[in-house]
């Protein structure tokens, strides 16, 4: 025979249960934040509907994306080329850069600078 323990647990279980039969759904999403229809998710990855966790059913589990930094630019163009980490900056085009080979100028070393063809001088 069960303890009162017991009975008390699934009795506040049931009526858990039933409350949750008694709330009705929304179906409207407000469309100013973020609005997609079943249909339209569907083969997205790692996007899963009507999952069972702890008992509990969840219409629509998405993962939290992981950031993906930007591929670095090959060693042809890395001096030419300045890229950030976020993404709300575009990469940016350097009009020149100094090389190390520096020549003598007057005895006085000076850097080698490179202009890139199109920029205009």
């Amino acid at each position: 025979m069960a303890s009162d323990n017991e009975l008390i647990v699934d009795l506040l279980t049931y009526i858990e249960q039933v409350e949750k039969l008694k709330v009705k759904p929304a179906f409207s999403v407000p469309t100013e934040y973020f609005a997609a229809h079943q249909h339209e998710l569907k083969g997205l990855p790692e996007v899963r509907f009507n999952v069972q966790v702890e008992g509990e059913d969840v219409w629509l589990c998405v993962p939290r994306l992981k950031e993906i930094s930007a591929p670095e630019p090959d060693e042809k163009h890395a001096p030419w080329v300045t890229v950030h980490k976020t993404p709300a900056k575009a990469p940016e085009l350097k009009p020149s850069i100094e090389t190390p080979t520096m020549p003598m100028s007057f005895g006085i070393p000076e850097p080698n600078r490179q202009i890139r063809p199109e920029h205009p001088v």
